[in-house]
């Protein structure tokens, strides 16, 4: 298809990740303003066509680049390379409506461009050193999405994300050195050869970071109540799908298989998945919700991936079943946080109002697995991966897989609830907003993309997903009038973020422990006396050239010089 449009293949590669980088920096030019920043947003339009023009198998090789770097497309990347540049494209073009009136536009823009670069280029990365390059530009570069607003619960948030975010890049780069150490850096050539335990162990948690697994979930319900709507749904649908991306990746099938990980991530995947709705239940924040709902449902597909760990044969229904999951997961999440977004601004009883209800209503029930939605084919095809797994195992996990439908229809009424008391909103959304929201909610509701409609269509399968939502609506409807009467229940608030206040303690605990092992020693350590002079010289220097790299034009315009030459190397080794 590529030949008859006249592309080649490492052109349409190298456009889908280095045309965000590009466009992002174009902002960071003294003459920004002459640069629309929906062009970030279109910026991703290359990706989308490679999703559908590359064919499988394709790799483009760019020796002048980190190490040789390859860029290529297999069966899995094609779903996550669709659904991922789709979801950027998507909410960039919902966000030039949403942040409008924005002074710091251009500033979110920036960090989204470079955000989404990372991201594709981890979907297309075929070796380990650019896949670890792109994973550490897109985590780093959220955090500019985190902080946008500026006040102290973003800032808190970003504070916690990227001290998770530096703990999962050292943890990564250490289990990735220490797999690249017993094999090849090519990615398809991994399980060759014997793999580290402790390999394993680093590289399933530095991903875990970013899939929100327990108990390294808590940089997710705090970023996703801070960042932009627009942000949130990229952070949800399609960023998070990158640390379950890196264990299909990197976790050899057959070693996984041989060191019995496939229990540790289903009992890990269940207990996130029930979990997060209790505690979502308790909050007040309906972007707060959402988030929690995201940790849930990547425990419902972290359950997939252990499933594929019991054995080669169960993981060849069980990986495609993780990848639609991801796929449906990642529209139905980000039409969720712009149907909230629209909401917020849209005033209420009006035309808009009703229509924007209808989307998020029915990309709840779709994300719950109602019959005749992309949710009910998604777990559907879990329950096909489930009957592979060893008897015990299965026998679980069909009782457990309709109550966590349950589960995610009580946590999509609390939603509802909150959404309902919302104040009312006094802007009318663009139309560009309404298109893209419409766009994304279509294949997460449909059953368009379904594959045997025979099956899903069954009264059988019908009604296997219909109990589970009528028996999570009747508790959503029983919470709802107890909290709409006048005798409310009372039940406890769990801050959001959780068990980060435990994480805080504890840092805080082990900070005093040093500052008195510190003292203690004091008397034993000379110390160097500088002139005061000196001292107030240096730290006025470090100041003034801390403040120079803080902003963002100046560090968007020395990444334009990165880029720059990188692309002028490309060029002469051509």
């Amino acid at each position: 298809m590529t030949e008859l449009l006249g592309i080649a293949p490492q052109w349409l590669t190298a456009a889908a990740v280095g045309l965000p980088l590009l466009c992002a920096a174009a902002l960071a030019l003294p003459g920004r303003r002459r640069v629309p920043p929906q062009l970030v947003a279109w910026a991703a339009l290359p990706a989308v066509m490679a999703a559908w023009l590359l064919p499988e198998g394709t790799t483009a090789v760019f020796g002048w680049l980190l190490l040789s770097a390859r860029l290529g497309l297999d069966a899995t990347g094609r779903i996550f390379l669709f659904f991922t540049s789709a979801l950027w494209l998507l909410a960039g073009v919902y966000g030039t409506g949403y942040l409008k009136a924005d002074r710091r536009r251009a500033r979110f823009f920036f960090f989204y461009g470079l955000a989404m670069s990372g991201n594709l280029g981890v979907v297309l990365a075929q070796d380990m050193v650019g896949f670890y390059a792109f994973f550490a530009l897109m985590s780093f570069a959220a955090y500019g999405l985190v902080v946008h607003t500026g006040d102290p619960e973003a800032l808190r948030a970003g504070r916690i994300y990227l001290t998770l975010v530096v703990v999962g890049e050292i943890a990564l780069f250490s289990g990735l050195a220490l797999l690249a150490a017993a094999g090849s850096l090519a990615i398809g050539d991994l399980g060759a050869g014997a793999v580290p335990s402790v390999a394993m162990l680093l590289i399933c948690a530095g991903f875990g970071i970013k899939a929100g697994a327990l108990p390294l979930h808590v940089w997710l319900p705090l970023a996703h109540s801070a960042a932009p709507t627009p942000a949130s749904a990229v952070l949800s649908g399609a960023m998070i799908k990158a640390g379950l991306l890196g264990w299909l990746r990197f976790v050899p099938i057959e070693a996984a298989v041989s060191a019995s990980w496939g229990p540790w991530f289903v009992a890990a995947g269940a207990a996130a998945a029930f979990y997060a709705v209790a505690a979502g239940c308790t909050q007040s924040h309906p972007k707060t919700v959402l988030a929690y709902s995201s940790i849930s449902q990547m425990g419902l597909i972290t359950i997939g991936v252990g499933i594929s760990l019991f054995s080669p044969a169960a993981a060849a229904a069980g990986l495609p079943a993780v990848a639609l999951y991801a796929l449906h997961h990642g529209f139905a999440k980000g039409a969720l946080f712009l149907a909230v977004g629209l909401l917020q601004n849209a005033a209420p009883g009006t035309r808009a109002s009703r229509l924007a209800w209808a989307g998020l209503l029915l990309a709840a029930l779709s994300l719950a697995g109602a019959p005749l939605t992309g949710g009910a084919v998604a777990k559907g095809a879990l329950k096909a991966a489930v009957a592979l797994a060893p008897q015990g195992w299965a026998a679980a996990l069909f009782m457990l897989l309709p109550l966590a439908s349950v589960a995610t229809t009580v946590l999509m009424g609390r939603l509802a609830y909150l959404m309902a008391g919302r104040a009312p909103g006094c802007g009318r959304p663009g139309a560009g907003m309404w298109i893209a929201w419409l766009m994304m909610l279509a294949p997460a509701a449909l059953l368009a993309y379904a594959a045997p409609a025979d099956e899903a269509l069954s009264w059988a399968a019908i009604g296997a997903a219909a109990w589970p939502l009528a028996a999570g609506g009747a508790l959503a409807g029983l919470a709802w009038a107890a909290g709409r009467s006048s005798r409310r229940i009372v039940s406890a608030q769990v801050p959001a973020g959780d068990v980060v206040v435990a994480y805080a303690a504890l840092i805080r605990l082990a900070a005093r422990a040093a500052a008195a092992v510190a003292n203690s020693l004091s008397g034993w350590v000379p110390r160097v006396r500088l002139p005061q002079r000196l001292r107030r010289q240096s730290a006025a220097m470090a100041a003034a050239a801390e403040s120079a790299l803080g902003s963002w034009q100046v560090s968007g315009l020395l990444f334009l010089i990165v880029v720059v030459g990188v692309f002028l190397q490309a060029l002469c080794a051509g």
